[in-house]
């Protein structure tokens, strides 16, 4: 799963491209479903309600769709279209990047019999990397007073805390990292965008 640091780049080179979304409720929504790990690394069932998950990456995909369908009157539309990116990020990078990325791993350091915790030390090198990025600076003035929302099994008080903490994260990581990087991420946004305007179809 992509990080806060890499659903935000995702989120922030969409809203660049669809101006109507380039709104704080639009970030917001963006780091919304991870915020179940607020407390620490949530279980498998809050995780997967958080993310209306299924194994399946095209049942998991149609879930989000009809959710966000759904709920267009419940929620602040930038908001529900933040959740949707952000989930189908995750989807996304399931689906097209992260074997691609562990495999390059696994061929660079043969000594690692599983590659996906050096998966994670990247992501979050890649976080820190960023921490004072134009972008990241961009998106944390505007979610200085966001309005948080109950959504799924997240309490907006969940939200408040999970957003504090991710935007003000100290990252202590230091690994090299040759996988995660801005290219990586403009394809991953390229094929992100992609389905998003399908849906908007």
């Amino acid at each position: 799963m992509p990080n806060i640091m890499i659903h935000e780049k995702v989120a922030y080179t969409i809203a660049k491209q669809i101006k109507d979304l380039d709104t704080k409720e639009f970030y917001l929504g963006a780091l919304s479903p991870d915020a179940v790990n607020v407390n620490g690394f949530a279980s498998k069932e809050e995780r997967w309600t958080s993310h209306i998950r299924d194994k399946d990456l095209n049942k998991w995909r149609l879930n989000i769709i009809n959710f966000y369908k759904q709920n267009q009157n419940n929620y602040n539309k930038a908001f529900l279209t933040g959740y949707l990116i952000h989930i189908l990020t995750d989807i996304v990078f399931d689906d097209y990047f992260y074997l691609d990325v562990t495999n390059k791993i696994k061929e660079d350091n043969k000594d690692l019999l599983d590659p996906h915790p050096y998966f994670l030390k990247c992501m979050d090198e890649y976080a820190k990397e960023n921490m004072t990025s134009t972008f990241f600076i961009e998106i944390k003035e505007k979610l200085k007073s966001p309005t948080y929302y109950d959504i799924l099994n997240i309490t907006k008080e969940e939200l408040k805390s999970w957003t504090e903490k991710k935007l003000n994260e100290q990252i202590t990581t230091n690994v090299e990292n040759k996988y995660i990087d801005d290219r990586l991420i403009s394809s991953l946004t390229e094929q992100v965008l992609n389905e998003y305007n399908k849906i908007q179809q």
